[in-house]
């Protein structure tokens, strides 16, 4: 029997791990808001979806209003942005679980299931319908509620199907697993290949200063791919603010946050611009962005030798600039490393732990669907790129501080770059899936491979073939543990 759900359905992307816990939630209690919180942090899950069925086929009474018992979930649940009440069995018209479990996971292809109990369900589990089949199709993750304990791991059940409890080990196959390999097998060949001094403190500067500055642009072109768009233009956003900020401040010898603010409301401004063509016009994103890049970079050219006479344009940045900006720790280090952290942590709370991270995954999922759904998706597009842009510009800013000189050439490098880095780390390029940890890790292997071929004795010219080489060796093997990952619920099935 084939089962469809109609608008409306939970937004889930390929390769994502879902709790489903379900019930008739008559009434919901503490004991659901334990398992639900314990699942998420103890089994890794990226949600937990409460099913709140028509009925228990195996009592007798039915239950309140499914309107009633929705709305009591959502308020005791309290919106946690990892947890989604949802009457999806109702939408099916499924009775049991094992049919309600068979409609889920023909509607989320690639997406990994587990299903989430009380250990006093466990004891009653044999005389679910079918329950054999459920044990096959998806982990099974028990749970005491409070004040119990796990004694019925000799029910019945658990003891027919003792190996289910391995299923849940499929729950670290996770895409970011082949992309922390790659970044240890490049680590160790240029740690073998280069030496000590690959290793030292100066070694160490080298790669992370470069991961920094990429990084930085990294995180938002993430963003962007994993709601399947996509931004170009950052190669000319970035020389066209360190010129900004090097006109603003020095040539025309305003305050330094004066040219610092209109280099950053440049690149927001062009992620207005490429967001609104984008929304409005129905244009892919890569023909609009190559568009804009063009544009500013003639723009900026022009303007540059209009305004100074030259292309390029001195900045003597005053000392508190240089060390939000600019310093250099130890000598080495540049004070980047600790922007790029901070921009991480914000964007990793933002895709992961907000509830408008799901926004971002719908988006690439099928953008149609989540629009349907609700989602401003014009706004959300919108949101992404200004965020592209202002990374761009805020990493052009930063340059010139820290060289104390903007030119018009250079920026073009970053778009490859950045991209290598986000494909590495794990995000499809059809959208729809990836994490902020996969980024931070493809720009780590990357800056590896990029600074730790000049450590060693290889001839230059062949430096491209084996950072070529190597980087495709890591792509490979990231794209391994995915397949690995997302065939996880198809051989149960």
């Amino acid at each position: 029997m084939r089962h469809v759900i109609g608008p409306g359905r939970p937004f889930a992307r390929p390769g994502q791990v879902i709790g489903l816990l379900g019930g008739s939630f008559d009434p919901p209690h503490e004991g659901h808001v334990h398992i639900t919180l314990e699942a998420l942090r103890r089994f890794r899950l990226d949600q937990v979806w409460w099913l709140v069925s028509p009925g228990n086929p195996l009592k007798t009474q039915g239950p309140a209003e499914m309107p009633r018992r929705l709305a009591a979930a959502e308020a005791l649940i309290g919106g946690h942005p990892r947890v989604t009440v949802t009457d999806i069995e109702a939408r099916l018209g499924t009775r049991y679980t094992a049919e309600t479990l068979e409609g889920i996971l023909g509607a989320y292809p690639g997406t990994r299931f587990v299903w989430l109990m009380g250990e006093d369900n466990l004891a009653g589990f044999h005389r679910w319908d079918r329950w054999r089949s459920i044990f096959e199709a998806v982990p099974i993750g028990v749970l005491a509620r409070p004040g119990q304990s796990l004694s019925a791991r000799t029910a019945r059940a658990a003891r027919l199907h003792g190996r289910s409890g391995a299923g849940l080990g499929q729950l670290v196959r996770r895409p970011e697993a082949g992309a922390l390999l790659g970044l240890a097998a490049v680590f160790a060949f240029f740690a073998l290949v280069a030496g000590q001094v690959f290793v030292s403190p100066a070694g160490f500067a080298s790669w992370l200063n470069v991961a920094a500055e990429i990084g930085i642009v990294a995180l938002p072109i993430g963003l962007l791919m994993i709601a399947g768009e996509l931004d170009l233009s950052i190669g000319s956003v970035i020389p066209a603010s360190s010129l900004t900020v090097a006109v603003v401040s020095g040539y025309w010898g305003l305050p330094d946050i004066a040219g610092i603010l209109a280099g950053l409301a440049f690149g927001l401004a062009i992620g207005w611009i490429n967001g609104m063509l984008v929304a409005k016009t129905g244009v892919p994103s890569l023909i609009v962005t190559i568009g804009t890049m063009f544009g500013v970079m003639g723009l900026t050219l022009g303007l540059s030798v209009l305004i100074t006479g030259s292309t390029s344009t001195g900045l003597t940045p005053a000392p508190l600039t240089t060390a939000l900006l600019g310093q250099f720790i130890a000598g080495m280090f540049q004070v980047t490393i600790f922007w790029w952290i901070a921009f991480a942590l914000a964007i990793g709370y933002f895709l992961h732990l907000s509830p408008w991270g799901n926004w971002v995954f719908a988006l690439g999922g099928d953008k149609v669907s989540a629009r349907n759904a609700g989602i401003p998706t014009d706004r959300l597009s919108i949101g992404l790129f200004m965020t592209s842009g202002f990374a761009a510009a805020f990493v052009g800013v930063s340059q010139v501080i820290v060289y104390q000189s903007a030119q018009v050439a250079g920026g073009q490098s970053f778009i490859f770059n950045s991209i290598m880095c986000v494909v590495i780390g794990g995000v499809l390029l059809t959208g729809g899936a990836g994490s902020v940890l996969g980024i931070a890790i493809g720009t780590v292997t990357f800056a590896i491979v990029n600074q730790g071929i000049y450590f060693t004795n290889f001839d230059a010219n062949l430096g491209s073939v084996i950072i070529g080489a190597l980087l495709l060796l890591a792509v490979l093997m990231n794209d391994t543990f995915r397949k690995l990952a997302l065939g996880a619920t198809k051989k149960k099935g």
